[in-house]
């Protein structure tokens, strides 16, 4: 859905379809269109799978925590 928080995770069309919130139709819209359009699925599926594994590998999270600390307590 097009919510706040979830914007600042996915990118429309990149690595996710957002559809507004309470709103079937479009949320049909865009399961048939992922179904309809296999390199549009695999667009979406590849991008996001490598954000997730950018943004979220235990590594990545732990460096960025020990940033933050070094950044706060120096």
């Amino acid at each position: 859905t097009t919510t706040n928080a979830v914007r600042e995770v996915v990118t429309d069309g990149e690595n996710a379809l957002l559809v507004p919130c309470d709103d079937s139709k479009a949320l049909t819209v865009a399961i048939e269109t992922l179904f309809g359009n296999s390199k549009l699925y695999r667009h979406i599926a590849t991008q996001g799978y490598h954000y997730a594994r950018e943004t979220y590998d235990l590594a990545v999270m732990l460096d960025s925590i020990e940033a933050l600390y070094e950044e706060l307590f120096d």
